[in-house]
């Protein structure tokens, strides 16, 4: 079992791609984007998810979510649908 497993780095970036491989490149390990979310505003996306995720934040932008890939798309969408709610009731 990877002591890894479980752990996601929850950030916006214009080039998700690119900056996994920066962030594998200096991890010296295997990164993988499983969750991209286009929006116009990735700040208030990005601090929602945060907010909705806090209790299981490990450090910065690290959340350990215990959960497989499927399940963790699910909470940062959860999490997406959450804050556009929020601002749609003003």
């Amino acid at each position: 079992n990877d002591r890894h497993e479980g752990i996601y780095k929850i950030g916006k970036s214009k080039q998700p791609l690119v900056r996994a491989q920066s962030i594998a490149s200096r991890l010296a390990r295997p990164v993988d984007v499983v969750c991209s979310i286009p929006t116009r505003d990735s700040r208030r996306v990005e601090m929602a998810i945060h907010k909705a995720l806090a209790s299981r934040r490990i450090y910065g932008e690290w959340f350990d979510l215990g959960l497989n890939a499927d399940k963790a798309i699910g909470m940062f969408t959860a999490a997406y649908a959450d804050a556009t709610e929020e601002d749609a009731r003003g």
